[in-house]
């Protein structure tokens, strides 16, 4: 399969899973909250009044996936941890490119703890959790409400982040399609277009004649903010795959916020690789991440032990 196919087959994925996830029956009560001029879609997974609040951002590399589809996860993250969830819709790429996303979590996530008594939480208790990008986004966010002077939050974790869009995705260990789908995800947010080179890391067409942003921006690579940025951050719980490309970053984003003074508690899944938490609990066609998945009672029995391991191990560190 050549680059031009991938690329066209990733994006008609992106838009497989858009309308997923709007035909997707959830146990939540979707919303749409009007943000400044936008609207943006949330689900409401309600546990009890005054109980903790995490707002859940998905993952799918900026590009697949919806507030939605992980209904399931978000159901028994709900349920294990006794805490009122939120899942926050975002605008994807190649549409809208960065910094829209941040900007519908961040503007969402102000909104409904500055709101009233609409949404009924303890918000000296809140949280923000995400995977994947889901888990860029929220630190990301986390990093912007204390730049702004907010102390929004008490934990933030991040499942297999997807923190450090500068490197090129055959550094990281990818190779071959692989490597193609996974850099396109890197360059589809930054606006470049990724048939603009053969090298996908030089690619260098810009949407609407704008300049490409620095893929080094600690909004866009966490990985690559310094003490000074991550000093204050709530307490971390992060998580990554033993067969994971991604592992690498996730762990030097640990030891850069150990080394600002932020308490962390790492995990390692063992034995399974990227996607795999959201891939358990789905039962639909489509996890967040885009992947076709097969039925409930055929998927790998593989992925049961390390997610309930995960989930144990948030459960556990969990202490508001």
């Amino acid at each position: 399969m050549d680059k031009e196919q991938i690329v066209r087959e990733m994006i008609y994925e992106g838009r497989n899973t858009t309308i997923a996830n709007a035909c997707r029956v959830t146990k939540g009560q979707r919303m749409i909250l009007p943000i400044g001029p936008r609207r943006n879609e949330i689900v409401y997974y309600g546990y009890a009044k005054n109980a903790p609040m995490l707002f859940a951002i998905h993952g799918g590399g900026f590009l697949l996936g919806g507030c939605a589809i992980d209904d399931n996860l978000w159901c028994a993250l709900r349920e294990t941890l006794k805490v009122n969830i939120i899942s926050i819709g975002y605008h994807k790429t190649p549409d809208h490119i960065y910094p829209q996303a941040v900007s519908d979590v961040y503007e969402t996530i102000t909104c409904i703890i500055k709101a009233d008594e609409s949404f009924l939480f303890d918000r000296n208790r809140v949280g923000v959790i995400g995977c994947s990008a889901g888990a860029n986004l929220a630190t990301v966010t986390a990093m912007k409400a204390k730049a702004e002077g907010h102390d929004y939050f008490k934990y933030q974790i991040l499942i297999y982040p997807y923190v450090d869009l500068a490197t090129p995705s055959v550094t990281k260990g990818d190779t071959g399609a692989h490597a193609i789908s996974s850099q396109l995800y890197a360059d589809l947010y930054l606006g470049k277009d990724p048939m603009a080179s053969d090298n996908l890391a030089d690619a260098g067409y810009v949407k609407d004649s704008q300049e490409v942003p620095d893929p080094r921006d600690p909004y866009i690579s966490p990985v690559y903010a310094n003490a000074g940025a991550l000093k204050g951050l709530p307490k971390t719980l992060l998580s990554v795959c033993e067969l994971d490309s991604f592992r690498g970053e996730g762990e030097r984003y640990a030891r850069h916020l150990m080394d600002a003074g932020v308490p962390v508690i790492t995990h390692l899944s063992e034995g399974v690789g990227h996607a795999f938490f959201e891939r358990f609990y789905a039962d639909e066609e489509y996890s967040s991440e885009g992947h076709r998945l097969q039925k409930k009672d055929k998927k790998e029995a593989a992925l049961e032990t390390p997610s309930r391991k995960l989930l144990s191990f948030i459960q556990s560190n969990l202490i508001w």
